[in-house]
């Protein structure tokens, strides 16, 4: 018998709680972020007393424009019960781009993506070149500030039971959370979002970013997190793969579909870690 999901609506927020074990799981789904201020928010106001755009405003000012699906109020949040865990929403995903050094997919996308914004505020803002691609690797961040709350951060030669995952087992708690999403001026899609799915001994969570620029590039950054009952650490690996389409063209079907993808993309780089629990 497994606990019962808790789930509400408030604000135009669907929420659902669900605890494993030690961990809360927290997932939140929201409508995007309004493309203008809300509240008429002066200037000089304090940043927590600011509507949500203008909070992102004010924290990403080297952003010409942010992308064209921001889910602001979207996150997964797994927290043990004595205070520590990992989360993944969009504000913090953001903050890991690259704000000193433009793309390496050399493209007339870019312009184009510019032009298509040029009359943004945002984009008469730019001082420095920005990565238009959204390209990020972000791999989560801790929930807690608490010196004594955070992970220790290890390089392991243990690799995540990809078998244990594929067995048939019940699933006791699944979400697929959205964190932001740009058709890169119709050239294109970038993407990023997280899914969780919870059995009966495993916990499971897949933070992707997804990068498509028609007839150039293919990039796949993902992040998968494992938590296996009993242990006192969660395993991190991180995996980015790319293809140049111009050279090696893939068909159609396997370009549209993350998941094919991930099954033929050369690897690029590649990180393997424990998270052990704070004592």
């Amino acid at each position: 018998m497994s606990d019962p999901v808790d789930s509400c609506h408030f604000d135009g927020i669907f929420q659902q709680k669900y605890n494993f074990r030690d961990w809360i799981i927290t997932t939140r789904r929201s409508h995007i972020l309004e493309s203008k201020c809300s509240n008429s928010c002066p200037k000089d106001a304090e940043l927590k007393d600011k509507c949500l755009f203008c909070q992102y405003e004010e924290q990403f000012k080297n952003i010409p424009h942010f992308p064209d699906m921001t889910f602001a109020k979207n996150l997964l949040q797994v927290e043990n019960k004595r205070g520590f865990g990992i989360g993944f929403n969009c504000l913090n995903a953001l903050k890991s781009l690259s704000y000193s050094s433009p793309p390496d997919v050399k493209v007339d996308s870019s312009e184009d993506w510019l032009k298509a914004r040029a009359d943004c505020e945002h984009s008469k803002k730019v001082l420095r070149p920005f990565d238009w691609t959204f390209t990020t690797t972000y791999k989560g961040h801790f929930v807690s500030d608490d010196p004594n709350l955070q992970f220790k951060i290890e390089p392991t030669e243990e690799r995540i039971n990809m078998e244990r995952l594929k067995v048939k087992d019940d699933i006791l708690f699944f979400d697929d959370v959205h964190l932001f999403e740009d058709e890169l001026a119709d050239n294109g899609v970038a993407q990023l979002s997280v899914k969780i799915r919870v059995m009966r001994n495993i916990m499971f969570i897949l933070l992707r970013y997804f990068l498509r620029v028609d007839k150039v590039k293919v990039r796949l950054c993902d992040t998968r997190i494992y938590y296996e009952a009993g242990k006192d650490y969660l395993l991190r690996e991180y995996t980015s793969r790319e293809q140049d389409l111009t050279s090696s063209p893939l068909s159609t079907e396997v370009i549209l579909d993350p998941v094919e993808l991930s099954k033929c993309l050369p690897l690029k780089d590649f990180c393997n870690e424990k998270l052990i629990f704070p004592k």
